[in-house]
């Protein structure tokens, strides 16, 4: 039972680690309204 949740606590680390990650290095932000066409850049 220890070991199950040392597993599940440590995989949502590391996907909680990526999405925080992805977060940060996102370019969305800078085309977001600064173009009519924004999204096709």
């Amino acid at each position: 039972m220890e070991r199950e949740v040392l597993e599940r606590g440590l995989l949502l680390t590391t996907i909680g680690k990526g999405v925080a990650w992805a977060r940060k290095n996102s370019m969305w932000p800078a085309t977001f309204g600064l173009a009519c066409c924004a999204i096709e850049m």
